[in-house]
């Protein structure tokens, strides 16, 4: 009985009104936290080991009760020698003889302190949850293994329209557009304890929906049996509305590549076919002017003086030069249109290949070379050949007047502020990134005034006289497009009469090395 009225802090003492005499339970020192040798409270002292409330509702019922002769029972605060507040159950009743006289009293006393200080914070504890899930802006929901829902915050009664007391007691999957769905959903909780990113669509009483990402997972009791789940819902409707006009826009767009490409193609076709004319129509009668003004020429040329032979002369040469015009401008739109193929390309080579045959025709000109070597890129072939064989042969044509020409094939590694290697100048190319490899064709010849470069690369646009240098004005153009087409850039630098430098950048062509 001892354990027992220990374990519960259950007390006891009695009372003999004849001798005054007050005997307490061992139990009842360990709740006063009195020593057990000063013995127990008389009925005077013990007033004030009770609050003036607790004292004043205990005597009362104590009285009533011998003077009635009914038991008592009443909550009371007490408080110990060190202070503290206490809260016990007194429960009392008087002790009669064999004549109905009272003689005394007995009261048993139970401390209940630490269960009340306990269920004050399991209160607390439920009220701050409580607070917590109602401020989450997530519907939030608890169901029972059998799919009913337990309870709800108020996010979830907004979401679907009906009050906690409606929600309370129907089936979890009432509140969404697919109950099968959803049936599936929190069977599958209960199945495996959890769900994960569960796409449902919740429906509102007035018919509006919202789309929801659900999460849940079960929730336990102490020897580990599932008592029910607990969900959360997350909105996703303006992130599905996003992602369904995407999947519009990227068919739409879809669409109109399917569109533009076609008119692409057809727009090649119509260019195919006016390259053709211009080609096969616009020769010939170039051809029947050289032809006829040669036969003139020829047939009636005694009868024609010098000045007149001057000038047929001067017929035949431009109309020569518009076929040549006529073959650049063909030639420029081929290498627009022309197919690419990307493979490994030797600059060193071909710049080898380009200049000894330009050697070849011109055995008389003192040029010295300098090839860079290992200069190998990624790119078309044939397109990386035409824009080497462009400015190669303009270096060996505007270096034609120089005793001895100079001709420099090179790569130099950006560091985000390329300078030019020989003159120190800053150039100009548009921003690169560290570590991108510019290649250049440098010479010593004519040169150019850099204020007019912005005609540089434009079809047919020349910087110097058709008397100084032959040419039509298309080689720079085809080489920007060629360029363009490998993903790089292309930009000069030069001084007139003293060289120029043509750099250019293909995309891919990246490296850590130093400058080569």
């Amino acid at each position: 009985m001892s354990v027992f009225s220990r374990h519960d802090q259950l007390g006891s003492w009695e009372w003999n009104i004849e001798g005054d005499r007050l005997t307490w339970s061992p139990e009842m020192y360990r709740i006063y936290d009195r020593a057990p040798v000063l013995g127990p409270l008389d009925i005077a002292h013990s007033q004030h080991c009770f609050t003036p409330e607790s004292w004043s509702r205990l005597i009362s019922l104590v009285e009533i009760s011998l003077a009635k002769r009914i038991p008592y029972s009443c909550n009371v605060e007490f408080i110990r020698p060190n202070g503290e507040h206490r809260w016990a159950v007194f429960s009392g009743e008087p002790v009669l003889d064999s004549a109905g006289n009272v003689t005394g009293q007995r009261v048993t006393v139970q401390d209940f302190t630490d269960r009340r200080d306990a269920e004050e914070q399991l209160q607390l504890a439920t009220f701050r949850f409580r607070r917590l899930i109602e401020a989450s802006l997530d519907p939030l929901v608890t169901i029972s293994p059998g799919g009913k829902i337990v309870d709800v915050n108020e996010a979830c009664e907004e979401a679907t329209g009906l009050s906690r007391l409606e929600l309370i007691g129907s089936d979890f999957s009432e509140c969404f557009t697919d109950p099968e769905a959803a049936h599936d959903t929190y069977g599958r909780i209960f199945a495996e304890g959890f769900v994960k990113d569960q796409e449902l669509t919740m429906k509102h009483v007035s018919g509006r929906l919202m789309d929801v990402l659900y999460n849940a997972s079960v929730y336990r009791d102490l020897q580990g049996n599932v008592l029910g789940a607990f969900a959360a819902a997350r909105d996703i409707t303006l992130r599905k509305k996003r992602e369904r006009e995407i999947i519009r826009l990227n068919a739409e767009l879809e669409q109109r590549v399917l569109e533009r490409t076609a008119e692409l193609e057809a727009a090649n076709k119509e260019l195919e076919s006016f390259s053709y004319s211009v080609s096969h129509d616009l020769r010939a009668p170039l051809r029947g002017i050289d032809g006829w003004s040669q036969a003139l020429v020829e047939d009636y040329g005694d009868k024609i003086d010098d000045q007149g032979r001057e000038y047929l002369a001067q017929v035949c040469y431009e109309a020569q030069r518009m076929g040549r015009l006529i073959d650049d401008l063909l030639q420029l739109s081929r290498w627009t249109r022309a197919e690419m193929r990307r493979e490994k390309v030797d600059l060193s080579s071909l710049s080898r290949d380009i200049l000894g045959s330009l050697r070849q025709q011109e055995r008389q000109r003192q040029v010295e070379v300098t090839i860079a070597p290992g200069l190998l890129v990624t790119g078309d072939p044939v397109l990386l050949r035409q824009v080497l064989e462009n400015l190669l042969g303009n270096a060996w044509k505007f270096t034609g007047k120089r005793a001895t020409g100079t001709i420099e094939v090179g790569v130099m590694e950006s560091s985000g502020d390329v300078k030019d290697a020989s003159s120190g100048g800053p150039l100009q190319p548009p921003p690169l990134r560290p570590g991108t490899m510019v290649y250049f064709v440098r010479d010593n010849g004519a040169g150019f005034d850099m204020a007019h470069t912005t005609k540089l690369f434009g079809p047919f646009q020349r910087l110097h006289r058709l008397n100084e240098f032959p040419g039509t004005g298309v080689g720079l153009a085809t080489v920007q497009r060629i360029i363009h087409r490998h993903g790089g850039h292309v930009w000069a630098d030069a001084k007139k009469d003293a060289g120029a430098t043509f750099l250019f950048t293909l995309s891919g062509n990246t490296t850590t090395n130093k400058v080569i």
